[in-house]
């Protein structure tokens, strides 16, 4: 490959990179074809780390796993961040589908990884985003040491300054805040819920934090019983998830609104909104158990 040629291709990668919190579908454009460009093995593995994240935003899991559980299965170059930073996403999949056995094993892999970079700040990063996902039960003891392990992945996520930094911040704030609304913990959840918003206005407007950080904005509003103002904040947010043609997120905030309508007593604005969520549900594909199906099918293939 020619030095303009890879140079173009990394100016691909950055374009795409900067355009999936605003428009996955257009970073998935890109990534399929630079994939079309390029047989270096670096730049195939980064594409496929963009790839991963644009299908997880948009909320198609099966297809995330597929990508990147194969990605790190078919490198056999030198490590880089990459294989860190898709190892950590895999995690976080993976514990949402509550495989937890395999999401540990992917843990251990990705910490192998990061010890072989021998950069403190890779390993560092790390730290705080397995930290994030290792949340535990629901009783008042576990709580505590959820937002413990927050609060720590947020120092330690504070101190890296590499690419996606701010939204890494920015979704940590949204998962301090999601605890806070669950133990009906009212008083500082505005300020993490700003933290974020302002985060998310770094990045090209209607993206997927602002959308989160207006999703959430609106459940903390119906706790406040100011439900006028949530349905605006929270139809905002289904504005934003419409473009990403994120179902499940969709069907979350359209369930959402309905309950602002049924605490107004607007029965005609609640039917309707009902009948939406009707629809969206009837919509969505079984993905979540396509996704499950596809890692465990990955892991009894490639087991040793």
């Amino acid at each position: 490959m020619s030095i303009s040629q890879e140079d173009n291709i990394n100016q691909l990668l950055a374009q795409a990179e900067n355009t999936i919190y605003a428009n996955p579908q257009e970073a998935i454009r890109i990534v399929e074809y630079i994939n079309t460009k390029t047989d270096n093995p670096a730049q195939r593995l980064h594409a496929s780390y963009l790839l991963t994240t644009s299908y997880y935003i948009q909320g198609t899991l099966d297809k995330a796993l597929e990508v990147g559980l194969k990605a790190l299965h078919d490198n056999t170059q030198e490590l880089s961040i990459n294989n860190v930073k898709l190892y950590a996403l895999l995690i976080k999949i993976l514990k949402e589908l509550e495989l937890n056995k395999l999401a540990t094993r992917y843990t251990t892999a990705a910490i192998k990884a990061s010890n072989s970079l021998s950069d403190s700040a890779i390993q560092e990063w790390l730290q705080g985003k397995i930290l994030q996902y290792n949340t535990v039960s629901d009783s008042a003891e576990a709580t505590q040491k959820t937002f413990q392990r927050l609060y720590k992945s947020k120092a330690y996520l504070t101190k890296f300054t590499g690419p996606f930094q701010t939204s890494q911040i920015g979704n940590i704030n949204l998962d301090i805040a999601a605890l806070q609304l669950r133990e009906f913990q009212l008083d500082s959840v505005s300020y993490y819920l700003e933290e974020a918003y302002t985060e998310s206005k770094k990045y090209n407007p209607e993206n997927y934090l602002e959308m989160k950080s207006l999703q959430l904005f609106g459940n903390y509003l119906f706790l406040q019983k100011q439900h006028t103002a949530a349905i605006d904040s929270l139809q905002v947010a289904l504005r934003i998830a419409e473009k990403f043609t994120h179902l499940q997120e969709q069907i979350s905030i359209s369930e959402a609104i309905a309950d602002n309508y049924l605490a107004l007593n607007d029965l005609e604005n609640f039917k309707n909104q009902n009948a939406k969520t009707q629809l969206l549900n009837s919509a969505q594909t079984d993905v979540e158990n396509d996704a499950v199906n596809i890692a465990f099918n990955f892991s009894s293939n490639n087991e040793a």
